[in-house]
């Protein structure tokens, strides 16, 4: 019995040793499989492989060459390809921040074109490989400067709208003149200059907008270069746009008292054409330019000459003019008809008379007819149909 029970404990004992063991087993070959990816990962990191980088800007510092009052006017090519040859660890997913081309423009005195070598840094324990660009030609001159005069007429708008009836006028440019300065050679291509807005949209009066420089050769051609500099404040010009609107309105006049109407009164011209800014303009529908006094007419057409008649402030003619000349008339329907009346005593009334106010006597009025009715009626008016009031206070 007890050689039994030891047995069954050593079968235990074995049983349990053996699941150590198989354990342990799992886990080196797991630690072995790791290593030997790792080993791998590695190796392929170490692989030799290429690299191209287009469009390597070619630099160069010309510190040196401007204490010999030189400028770099231009330069065959400005940029180059580059192909470099490095492990993957050093060049893959990098970009071209480690990579760089360069010429010395050192030993360069004098105005003349030049060829230096284009030197291509790459990043540590990498090498170049092919570059399409081994030498440059570097053309060196003196520099100096021109200057234009700017004004409206040089103005170039882009992306604009205006309102029906609406133009532009004449635009106020912030600067007058424009200094360019560069290489001499490249200086002497420019011939002229305007001025161009950026995008303006809906034009209204009194908006400024935003411009810049636009260099041009002898073909109106524009010249852009690197080598080329504006003085003064000409990268921050700004042009107030000057925007007017025209319109046509009538030329009236009117009666004093309100007896003759557009029937009776009309101007030649009987309209004349408005400019100013919108707002001012919107405002006018017409412009009664005389009055005429119905109590003054005494033929059957009358003329009055209207002369300089000044225009609304900020308004003026097409033309430009400030004042207006017309004429007005005066057309009466009917006879022109003058009687002499004699009021009496009793029909005339007497406030405030003093003590020596002598007795009254008859007074004799001129009675004039001029509106369009019948000349019978005229016979029609007497004495008392007239009243007369006096002021006697003094």
């Amino acid at each position: 019995m007890k050689d039994i029970k030891k047995a069954s404990n050593n079968n235990k004992t074995a049983r349990r040793s053996g699941k150590k063991q198989r354990r342990w087993g799992l886990l080196c070959m797991s630690f072995i499989l790791a290593f030997m990816f790792w080993l791998y990962v590695a190796g392929a990191n170490d692989v030799a492989i290429e690299q191209t980088y287009d469009l390597v800007e070619i630099q160069y510092d010309s510190a040196g060459i401007r204490q010999n009052g030189l400028v770099v006017q231009s330069i065959s090519i400005d940029t180059v390809n580059v192909t470099v040859m490095g492990s993957q660890r050093d060049l893959l997913g990098s970009d071209d921040s480690g990579i760089s081309a360069k010429i010395s423009l050192d030993g360069i005195t004098k105005p003349g074109e030049y060829t230096r070598p284009v030197v291509i840094t790459t990043p540590d324990r990498t090498t170049v490989t092919h570059q399409t660009v081994d030498q440059v030609t570097v053309t060196v001159d003196r520099p100096s400067e021109k200057t234009f005069s700017i004004d409206s007429g040089m103005v170039e708008l882009v992306g604009w709208t205006l309102d029906s009836g609406c133009f532009f006028g004449t635009h106020t440019v912030s600067e007058s003149s424009v200094t360019v300065k560069g290489p001499t050679l490249e200086l002497d291509k420019i011939k002229s200059v305007k001025i161009r807005t950026g995008n303006i949209g809906t034009a209204s009066d009194g908006k400024t907008v935003t411009a810049h420089v636009v260099l041009l050769d002898a073909n109106g051609n524009e010249i852009n270069s690197k080598n080329i500099t504006l003085s003064g404040n000409a990268d921050l010009l700004t042009i107030k746009l000057s925007v007017y609107m025209q319109k046509t309105v009538k030329l009236t006049a009117r009666g004093k008292y309100g007896y003759f109407g557009s029937d009776n009164i009309s101007v030649s011209p009987s309209e004349i054409v408005i400019k100013g800014t919108p707002d001012a303009v919107k405002a006018i529908s017409s412009l009664s330019i005389y009055e005429v006094d119905e109590t003054k007419t005494v033929t059957d057409q009358t003329s009055i000459a209207v002369n300089d008649f000044a225009l609304p402030a900020g308004i003026t003619t097409a033309t430009g003019e400030t004042t207006v000349n017309a004429e007005v008339s005066v057309l009466i329907e009917g006879k022109v008809i003058d009687r002499e009346i004699t009021i009496s005593p009793d029909n005339i009334h007497v406030y405030s008379a003093g003590k020596g106010m002598k007795a009254l006597e008859s007074v004799g009025v001129r009675v004039r007819l001029s509106a369009s009715a019948d000349p019978s009626l005229a016979s029609e008016l007497t004495a008392d149909c007239i009243i007369a009031s006096v002021d006697a206070t003094k």
